[in-house]
């Protein structure tokens, strides 16, 4: 894997998140202005079980992208993908009939809303999900960020159009409105502009379903594995918000709920790193790991620790712009250093994991750190009886997990650990510790000093590397500009 080359894809597709950063804002900050806190955790409690939507796919999407990581859009099997994704459609509108008949059945008009619009996402998030990691596979960023792009566009819009409703005192129950619009607004419409664009491998004649048995028990070989693996980890990140939802009012819930909803802000802009590291590991060799994964590792936990900074002027925006969510600021500091360690887990470990086929493995590693956390948040509710303490209790288990996970690569493929350990411990402290500072300028200031120093301290030859490839393909661009310049002047 070319050093240079990956640092300045994860930049480039970075910089085209930013717009999703913008939509990220919007529904961050606008949605809550516009809804009442109560009202704001029935929002976020739909918004808790749809991101459950995706483990509805039965490992069709994990299948396909494992299968098809690396190559290019022209060398995928037309005939095979299009059997895939109507296998994907058949799964898909089976689980949505299943969902809309308990709500239409069982549920009363908030939750029967609630869950009717779950069983409709289900399709949509699972096509998006779909085409999203077969762009990644095929390493089609500029569509992937086009898509992207647009959703972020059009969630805009709608949020920009609810607020002007709301200031116009037009618009009650502003959820219900926001989940519909949502759903036909914004899924529905992304997921026909996926369909279109890969048109050629969904219309069409299909391979054979009986032909193709070997095919199709490879893609769920393949896919169910991991997609009980990110189902684990998916509840390991949310396990603490369970609890919260469950146990405290939903109010309670609704300020807890919005800690998160800031933390989302920074993990859009780490899914910039996600979406280029597999497709380009899959093509390094295996005896590289030993020099690839320590390097991957240090370039996310860079990164998310500059991210990191945004907890100061976010502070600010609360305290201003929000105040009846300015509670929430208590859990945001605390739950935000280890979005720092579960990054490095899902971006690097995990995906080291899918390349050397040792999907249970770490399956097992996130089942045993999910029944602790389970345990030390039920310790921390019996003994503390606070939203606090469970905040506690799941940073310890992310950095333990972090640990876990870094033990067996230490083991295994004799990877060097102390350097990254060190700076992910230390900048936590120094995270924490800084944040104590009453005066939110002087404790921002000092905390982007701080992630200067030691970032420059721990990883100078990065650095150095990412600045100098940048700078000089910046040069050969603008030198290749004057040439076409001087020969259109000479024609």
């Amino acid at each position: 894997m070319k050093k240079k080359s990956i640092l300045l894809d994860i930049f480039n597709v970075a910089l085209s998140n930013f717009i999703v950063i913008l939509s990220g804002v919007a529904i961050g900050f606008l949605v809550p202005k516009i809804m009442e806190v109560e009202e704001y955790g029935f929002y976020k409690t739909f918004t808790l079980y749809i991101s459950y939507a995706g483990f509805f796919e039965l490992g069709v999407v994990e299948g396909i992208y494992l299968l098809i990581a690396g190559k290019q859009k022209e060398e995928l099997d037309k005939e095979k993908m299009r059997l895939v994704f109507r296998i994907l459609m058949i799964i898909e509108i089976i689980i949505a009939s299943i969902f809309l008949f308990v709500a239409f059945a069982f549920l009363d008009t908030t939750y029967r809303i609630i869950f009717a619009s779950l069983g409709i996402n289900i399709i949509f998030v699972n096509i998006i999900q779909y085409f999203q990691f077969v762009s990644q596979a095929v390493q089609k960023f500029k569509e992937y960020s086009i898509i992207n792009i647009t959703k972020s566009v059009l969630t805009i819009l709608l949020v920009g159009l609810l607020y002007i409703l709301f200031l116009t005192n037009t618009l009650t129950e502003v959820r219900f409105y926001y989940i519909i619009a949502l759903t036909v607004g914004v899924n529905l419409l992304v997921s026909i502009l996926y369909m279109i664009l890969y048109r050629e491998y969904n219309f069409g004649h299909a391979a054979s379903f009986r032909r193709n048995k070997r095919f199709v028990k490879k893609l769920f070989a393949y896919g169910i594995p991991l997609l009980i693996s990110n189902l684990v980890c998916s509840l390991l990140l949310t396990i603490d918000r369970q609890f919260v939802n469950v146990l405290y009012s939903t109010e309670e819930y609704g300020i807890y709920a919005f800690a998160y909803n800031m933390i989302a802000l920074i993990t859009t802009a780490t899914s910039a790193i996600s979406a280029v590291i597999f497709p380009m590991m899959v093509k390094s060799k295996y005896e590289d790991i030993e020099t690839e994964y320590p390097y991957l590792s240090s370039i996310v936990l860079m990164f998310v620790y500059g991210c990191l900074f945004a907890y100061f002027p976010l502070y600010l925006i609360v305290q201003y712009f929000l105040p009846k969510y300015f509670d929430s600021l208590v859990f945001f500091r605390i739950i935000f250093p280890a979005l720092v360690a579960q990054s490095v887990i899902s971006i690097v470990m995990q995906n080291h994991f899918k390349k050397l086929n040792k999907n249970m493995i770490y399956f097992y590693c996130s089942l045993f750190i999910l029944i602790l956390s389970f345990i030390a948040n039920v310790v921390a509710y019996l003994i503390f009886k606070t939203r606090e303490s469970i905040s506690i209790a799941s940073v310890i288990v992310s950095f333990l997990w972090y640990f876990i996970m870094e033990f067996y690569f230490v083991k295994k493929y004799k990877v060097k650990w102390i350097k990254n350990g060190l700076f992910l411990i230390l900048m936590a402290g120094l995270f924490y510790g800084i944040t104590f500072i009453p005066n939110i300028f002087i404790s921002g200031a000092v905390y982007l000093a701080a992630f200067i120093i030691m970032s420059f301290i721990f990883y100078h030859k990065n650095i150095n590397t990412f600045l100098h490839s940048y700078f000089k393909k910046n040069k050969n661009e603008e030198k290749e500009n004057d040439q076409i310049e001087a020969t259109k002047s000479v024609e």
